[in-house]
């Protein structure tokens, strides 16, 4: 299983794990971080099973973010995500932006404590180009 942590901060998910991760911050804190705009990475297509971003969704540019993240993974690949739920202005909004991108949300979103939850699995459908272009980044997260 090979997985992705974007915005992985110290890459202390690669540390505590047997498996392949590539991890990836607008900072290279260590070595073992690539320095990138996570919109932008040297991943090949459908390389990962796995692609989390927890806590990394600040840029304006996260739906570009999103959008990498349905290049990389995998059909049946598993989007986790978390991220504060005060910063989630509209739940909804940001499940339809994971659908539009083609993943399908798997259950619920989880809350815990100050945090929101989200699980995605990469379908086979196609980015919605023309639904994105309606979505405004603001109205989804703050």
């Amino acid at each position: 299983m090979v997985s992705g942590d974007f915005g992985c901060g110290e890459a202390l998910i690669a540390a505590n794990i047997d498996n392949k991760v590539h991890s990836f911050d607008h900072i290279a804190i260590n070595e073992n971080v690539l320095a990138c705009d996570m919109s932008h990475t040297s991943l090949d297509d459908d390389c990962l099973d796995v692609a989390i971003f927890s806590l990394s969704l600040m840029g304006l540019n996260f739906i570009d973010y999103l959008k990498e993240a349905s290049r990389w993974l995998k059909l049946d690949g598993y989007l986790w995500i978390a991220e504060p739920t005060s910063r989630i202005k509209d739940i909804q909004l940001f499940k339809d932006l994971l659908f539009r991108l083609g993943f399908d949300v798997i259950g619920k979103e989880n809350k815990k404590w100050k945090f929101t939850f989200l699980k995605a699995a990469k379908s086979d459908r196609d980015i919605n180009i023309n639904a994105l272009s309606s979505l405004n980044p603001k109205d989804i997260l703050e």
